[in-house]
Parts: structure tokens; sequence; C-alpha cells
């Protein structure tokens, strides 16, 4: 699965297909896809995709742009509009998988800034 290409990934550490039963298996599973969730969030590759997923967004923006702008259009077309609703979604996603894993810290750690423009 594309988990297995996140540096530092070990499945043995994200297995949770052992860990159900009883309650304390359930918080060792909770546990589990926490550091999973954190390695994944906490690694270059994730950086590395936001930031494709920033350039692309920055494309499909100016592509629009010149669409309606050439065609004085008053709305962009229904595919790009099905783009900027894919990439909206990409990036709530991302941000919900930030604060998951950093919590209220992710509003005052290093680089808070972006983190609170990327929020609004």
């Amino acid at each position: 699965g594309p988990r297995a290409y996140v540096k530092g990934y070990h499945p043995e550490d994200c297995d949770m297909y052992d860990m159900v039963g009883s309650v304390s298996s359930l918080t060792r599973a909770a546990n589990s896809t926490g550091q999973c969730l954190r390695r994944v969030v906490r690694s270059p590759k994730f950086e590395s995709a936001v930031c494709f997923l920033i350039f692309v967004n920055s494309i499909i923006l100016g592509v629009q742009t010149d669409i309606i702008a050439q065609s004085n259009l008053s709305r962009p077309p229904p595919g790009l509009l099905a783009l900027e609703a894919v990439m909206c979604v990409a990036f709530v996603v991302e941000i919900s998988l930030r604060v998951a894993v950093y919590r209220w810290k992710f509003f005052y750690m290093s680089g808070w800034q972006w983190n609170v423009f990327d929020t609004i």
C-alpha cells in the first residue's frame, strides 16, 4: 500500500490486525495508529506531496483564470470546478491530518503563522 513508501515506516509497528479483543488492545491499536500517522505526517514525502498539490493547484487556478478571462465567462467550466473541489478536499485532509498529529500545538509551533494562514 501507499504507506510502504514512507521512509521509516515499518508494517509491524502499524499492524492492528493482531490487536483486537480487549480495551487495552484497542488502546494499543489507537496508539499504534497515532504513531503511524505521526510518522507519515512528519515524513519528507508527505511534505513533498503537499508541495506538489500546491503547485498543481496553482496551475489549475491559472488555467481557470485564463479560460474565464479569454472566454468572458462568469463561472469556470464544470471540469475545472470539479478539480477545484478535489483540491479543496485534499487540502482539508492535509490540514486535518496535521491537526490530528500536532493537536493545539499546530497553532503555536514553529511556522504557526503558515498553519493559521492555511487553516483560514
